[in-house]
């Protein structure tokens, strides 16, 4: 996080910032793209059909809230203010804080 959030005196607070950080399981552009076909969406564009997992995750985290920036760059480029509020383990099947998918989503893999 970052910005006001890390600022006790803030009151009140705007928005809150938060990087974001995350590895794909399925990395094959084929099923990462049979994949967004089966989202039901249509695409403009191939590239973005295969950025669809990772705006489907941001659209997911961010739930419409007009108070929450999530930002997928390097914030470390931007300001030397940010605290780390919760991080999952590489491998999440070790993570005991992590929440497993809903049991209706299932990825496409090869």
């Amino acid at each position: 996080m970052v910005g006001s959030y890390l600022n006790p005196e803030t009151d009140p607070l705007g928005d809150v910032d938060i990087e974001l950080t995350y590895g794909r399981k399925i990395t094959d552009p084929k099923a990462v793209s049979a994949y967004a076909r089966a989202s039901g969406r249509s695409f403009n564009t191939y590239l973005d059909q295969l950025m669809w997992p990772q705006t489907e995750l941001v659209q997911h985290l961010k739930k419409r809230s007009a108070f929450s920036n999530i930002t997928l760059e390097d914030i470390t480029r931007f300001t030397d203010r940010s605290e780390t509020i919760y991080s999952i383990d590489i491998d999440i099947d070790t993570d005991t804080k992590a929440v497993p998918p809903p049991a209706d989503r299932t990825l496409v893999s090869r």
